[in-house]
C-alpha cells in the first residue's frame, strides 16, 4: 500500500462521524431517563422525545434545501453546529425546560448531519456500489447498540450524565473537523479542475431575498 493509498479520504473520514454520530445517539438514548430523574420529571420522559422527533421530521426539507443551495460541506458544518449546540445546552441544563430544548437541538442536528452524509456518500459513489455504500456506512449500529448502554452507565456511576455529553461534544468535534477538511480540500481540487460550476453573486439584497423565499418554499 503506497503512502496515497493510506492517506484519509472522505469516506473513511464520514465512517468515523458515523460511528461517533451514531454511538452518542445510543448513549443520549440510555441517559434521558437519568436526566428527568435527576430532575424529578420521570412523567416528562416521552414529551422530549416527540418534540423533537417532529422537529426532526419537519426540518429535513429545509436541511436538503440548504445543502442543495449552499454546498455539501456547508450543510455539514451547519448541523455539526447544531449537534454541538444541542449537547453543550444538555451538559449545562438546570430543569427538564432545558434539556427538551437541548435534545431538539441536538436531535434536529443529528438527523442532519446523517442526512448530509448519506448525500456525499450518494455524491461519492456510483449508482453500482451505492448500496454497499450505505450498508457499510451503517455497520457502527451492530457495536453502538451494544456500546452505548455500557458507556451510558459507566458515565452515570463513574463520572456523570453532564460529562457525558460534553465529552462527546468534544470527541465529535474532533471527528468531523478532519472529515471537513478532506471535503473541503476534494472541493477546491474540484474546481481547480473546472468540475464545479463558479458561482457568480449578481443579485442584489431584494432579489438575494426573494431568491431564497422561493427556493425554501418549494
Amino acid at each position: 500500500m503506497t503512502a496515497r493509498d493510506q492517506r484519509l479520504t472522505p469516506i473513511h473520514s464520514l465512517y468515523l462521524v458515523s460511528f461517533v454520530e451514531l454511538l452518542m445517539s445510543s448513549i443520549n438514548s440510555n441517559l434521558t431517563a437519568y436526566v428527568t430523574s435527576a430532575f424529578y420529571s420521570h412523567g416528562l420522559l416521552g414529551a422530549t422525545g416527540i418534540v423533537a422527533t417532529i422537529a426532526g421530521g419537519v426540518s429535513a426539507f429545509t436541511i436538503a434545501k440548504i445543502i442543495d443551495i449552499w454546498g455539501r460541506v456547508e450543510g455539514f458544518l451547519l448541523m455539526l453546529f447544531v449537534v454541538s449546540l444541542g449537547l453543550i445546552m444538555k451538559a449545562v441544563c438546570k430543569n427538564v425546560t432545558t434539556y427538551a430544548a437541548a435534545h431538539t437541538f441536538y436531535w434536529v442536528g443529528h438527523l442532519g448531519l446523517l442526512y448530509v452524509i448519506d448525500v456525499m456518500l450518494a455524491d461519492m459513489t456510483t449508482l453500482k456500489n451505492r448500496m454497499l455504500a450505505f450498508t457499510i456506512n451503517g455497520t457502527p449500529t451492530i457495536a453502538t447498540t451494544f456500546a452505548g448502554p455500557a458507556i451510558a452507565e459507566l458515565f452515570y456511576e463513574e463520572s456523570t450524565w453532564r460529562w457525558a455529553f460534553g465529552a462527546f461534544c468534544i470527541i465529535l468535534i474532533g471527528v468531523s473537523i478532519p472529515a471537513a477538511a478532506v471535503m473541503l480540500a476534494q472541493q477546491r481540487r474540484a474546481a481547480r479542475l473546472g468540475a464545479l460550476p463558479e458561482r457568480v453573486h449578481k443579485r442584489t439584497r431584494f432579489e438575494s431575498f426573494k431568491y431564497y423565499v422561493v427556493e425554501f418554499d418549494g
